[in-house]
C-alpha cells in the first residue's frame, strides 16, 4: 500500500477537488488522470495477485469514500479482459501448441465470419465452462475491432495485447499477425456492422 499510498498524497496535494469528486468520470484535470492511472494500474496488480483483501485499507488513504468505492470498481472493470484470456494463459502453460489453434479458430470462426458451433469446442481446450469460452470469444472480437478502428501498428497492438492479458509475447505477436493478415476484412466488417446498426 505504500505506493498507492504515495500517488494518493500527490494527488491530493495539486486537485483540491479530489474530495468532491463523485466517480472516476468527474475527473477532468490532467495531472489527475495521470495519478489515477497509476493508481488503477497498483490496484489491478494487488487484485491479480490475490491481495484484493488489502483494498480495505483503501478508504482512509482515499479519503473519499463514494470515489472509492468507483476507483475499485473501475480497476476490477479494466480486468475483464485480463481474467476472460485465462484460458489461454492456462494454455500456454499446460498445451502451448494448442494455444495457435485456438487464437486462429477463434479469427476465422468468431470474428471473421461467425460459427455458431464454436462456443461448444470449449472442451477442445481444457476448458470446463462454456460460459468462460463464450467471455474469452467476446473479448477477443471486442479487442479486434477497437485495435482496428484505432488504426493501431502491430506493435502498438502487441504492446497493448501484453498489457491486457498477459499472455506470452510470441502469442501476442501471432494475435497481432492474424489481424494484419485480415486487416481489409476485418475493416469490412466493421464497416458493415455500423451501416446496420444505422439502418436497424
Amino acid at each position: 500500500m505504500k505506493e498507492i499510498e504515495k500517488i494518493l498524497v500527490e494527488i491530493k496535494q495539486s486537485d483540491t477537488e479530489w474530495v468532491s469528486y463523485k466517480k472516476v468520470g468527474d475527473i477532468e484535470k490532467p495531472d489527475t488522470l495521470h495519478l489515477l492511472d497509476e493508481l488503477v494500474t497498483e490496484i489491478r496488480q494487488m487484485i491479480k495477485q490475490e491481495r484484493e483483501h488489502e483494498l480495505d485499507e483503501l478508504p482512509q488513504y482515499v479519503d473519499n469514500d463514494v470515489l472509492c468505492e468507483d476507483i475499485k470498481r473501475f480497476a476490477r472493470y479494466t480486468l475483464q479482459h485480463y481474467y476472460a484470456w485465462k484460458i489461454v494463459t492456462d494454455l500456454e502453460k499446460n498445451n502451448p501448441s494448442l494455444v495457435p489453434v485456438l487464437l486462429q479458430n477463434i479469427m476465422e470462426k468468431g470474428v471473421l465470419r461467425i460459427d455458431y458451433e464454436l462456443p461448444d469446442t470449449y472442451a477442445t481446450y481444457g476448458m470446463d465452462d462454456k460460459d468462460g469460452f463464450v467471455q474469452l470469444l467476446n473479448s477477443f472480437d471486442t479487442l479486434v475491432t477497437y485495435y482496428v478502428q484505432k488504426h493501431l501498428s502491430r506493435k502498438a497492438i502487441i504492446q497493448d495485447i501484453k498489457e491486457e492479458t498477459e499472455i506470452e509475447a510470441e502469442n501476442a505477436e501471432l494475435f497481432a499477425d492474424l489481424i494484419d493478415k485480415n486487416y481489409r476484412a476485418l475493416q469490412l466488417n466493421i464497416i458493415l456492422d455500423k451501416l446496420g446498426e444505422t439502418q436497424a
